[in-house]
């Protein structure tokens, strides 16, 4: 089912064996409502008008911000141009970026973020005294990382997108998992020991991850995703 819930964004409703409704206003200019089945989502959006409203003009300033961005490739934390060539290549200080197919350029940059991860995590692993299990780079839709319950890490493919202090971000908060699984107050005190104010990390990876959505080359090469 979809509808215009304002002006450019549209609703897109996902009956699940859910108890609660929940509400996620993507960059792509969608309204996900997550519901039981046989709920009707109108009261639930007339409810959430303002917050959604609020939500959606937040997006569309940060877009507004980097004018032009969304032809781009974002890298490392910089804008590259990307273009079809006879092999995938990466020139991060001419910020330009070739490519064969988007496939092949897609396990070209999940191998330089396996390498880029594997020094990152061993030596925050040892810093913060913990051993993680397996490592896999997903393309995932709607989170950075996750940490399993049996120590298996997983970090989305955009990490590639983030300058390097936000990429360390990222490896301390999902090995902070291996401690505290739940994002308690045990856990932000993990995080905050090992990498200076968290959430304001968290603050920037939200606007990196409406680049990124807002980004031609990157839904070029993004191709299917997981939830």
């Amino acid at each position: 089912m979809h509808s215009e819930p304002l002006a450019g964004y549209s609703v897109i409703t996902i009956p699940k064996k859910v108890r609660r409704v929940s509400i996620r206003v993507g960059p792509d200019r969608t309204v996900r409502v997550t519901l039981p089945h046989g709920i009707d989502p109108a009261p639930y959006l007339e409810k959430n008008r303002c917050w959604i409203a609020e939500r959606a003009r937040e997006i569309e300033g940060i877009a507004a911000s980097c004018p032009g961005c969304e032809h781009h490739l974002l890298i490392d934390g910089q804008f590259c141009s990307l273009s079809g060539g006879g092999a995938c290549t990466l020139d991060r200080e001419a910020g330009e970026a070739t490519y064969t197919t988007p496939a092949a350029f897609r396990d070209y940059l999940i191998r330089t973020l396996r390498a880029d991860l594997a020094d990152r995590i061993q030596e925050r692993a040892a810093e913060m005294g913990v051993s993680p299990g397996r490592v896999s780079i997903r393309r995932q839709r709607t989170r950075w990382g996750s940490c399993s319950s049996q120590g298996n890490l997983n970090f989305n493919l955009r990490l590639c997108a983030l300058p390097d202090h936000l990429k360390d971000y990222v490896v301390v908060h999902e090995l902070a998992h291996l401690k505290e699984m739940r994002h308690s107050r045990a856990f932000w005190a993990v995080c905050a020991r090992h990498y200076p104010e968290p959430q304001v990390a968290g603050s920037e990876l939200k606007r990196y991850w409406v680049l990124i959505e807002r980004s031609i080359p990157w839904q070029i090469i993004a191709g299917k995703e997981t939830p």
